[in-house]
């Protein structure tokens, strides 16, 4: 839409924008309840669910998964799903596994409670040329992209950065004053508003973005759900369902394009590191 039609639209937005799009169907979740209600819903089934237990090892016999160690237990299974986000690749390593798992720390800004805001959610459609988005130096360092909603309750959430990094890390205040800056150029009221709490998180990616899902070549039984990158609400109930299908039909389902032997740098898997870092591997 015309600038002059978005203002119509959304109030509270800067007046020398250069147009917008609305879309009647974009919506919101809190991805903790959702969680919650995945994993209620679940034992309803009759899953068990073990909370605040590490896992420290993947029993693995004769090159199959035979357990998972955590909390000074092993439970006994023949299937081990890797769904472990950003701890993906250290859970990989214990069979011996190799994941290129890259981690994305962003971070989030939430206000104190305001009036409404116009349109509940806002975001920024740039160009992928930076330089054409007129960032300055912390908000091209942070990767920063304004995006905004705003909860029932009236609170702001305000965002995004990105930072590739090693291991998780804190963040510091810079990665929140550009968030602050990008933000107060869209909507300007913004200015006026206190800052809350900020919270980080990263987005585990894979190396072409799209994610790793299926079985590794050994050991047989265990099977990878992760490098989703920010897209893991959207993708991840597809993900799931390849994943389930594969497993309960008994042989792999799932397109190459998105096989953990994608990334083997020769013909043959490249997945497997010699030795494992962790459990009881007694293969022969």
């Amino acid at each position: 839409m015309a600038p002059d039609d978005l203002a119509q639209l959304d109030k509270t937005v800067a007046p020398d924008l250069a147009g917008g799009v609305y879309c009647r169907l974009s919506t919101r979740l809190n991805p903790f309840l959702m969680c919650q209600a995945f994993a209620r819903e679940a034992q309803r089934l009759g899953a068990l669910v073990l909370t605040h237990r590490e896992v420290t090892g993947i029993v693995v016999h004769h090159g199959r998964v035979h357990g998972v160690k955590t909390g000074g237990r092993t439970v006994p299974c023949l299937v081990v799903v890797n769904a472990a986000g950003p701890n993906a690749a250290r859970v990989a390593a214990m069979v011996g596994v190799h994941l290129p798992v890259v981690l994305n720390l962003g971070v989030l800004v939430v206000t104190e409670r305001l009036p409404r805001m116009g349109i509940r959610i806002k975001g920024e459609c740039t160009e992928e040329d930076a330089g054409a988005r007129n960032l300055d130096p912390l908000e091209s360092r942070y990767d920063v992209h304004f995006v905004f909603s705003q909860t029932t309750s009236g609170n702001c959430l305000i965002g995004r950065s990105g930072q590739r990094v090693i291991e998780p890390e804190r963040f510091g205040l810079d990665a929140v004053t550009a968030i602050l800056h990008r933000a107060c150029r869209f909507i300007p009221s913004l200015a006026r508003a206190t800052v809350l709490r900020t919270f980080s998180g990263i987005r585990p990616y894979s190396p072409d973005l799209l994610p790793i899902l299926g079985p590794v070549d050994e050991p047989r039984g265990y099977v990878v759900a992760a490098g989703f990158g920010d897209k893991g609400i959207a993708l991840g109930p597809a993900g799931a369902a390849l994943v389930a299908r594969s497993i309960l039909e008994g042989y792999n389902t799932i397109p190459a394009r998105f096989l953990p032997s994608r990334f083997s740098r020769t013909g043959e898997s490249h997945l497997k590191a010699k030795g494992a870092t962790g459990g009881d591997d007694v293969r022969s």
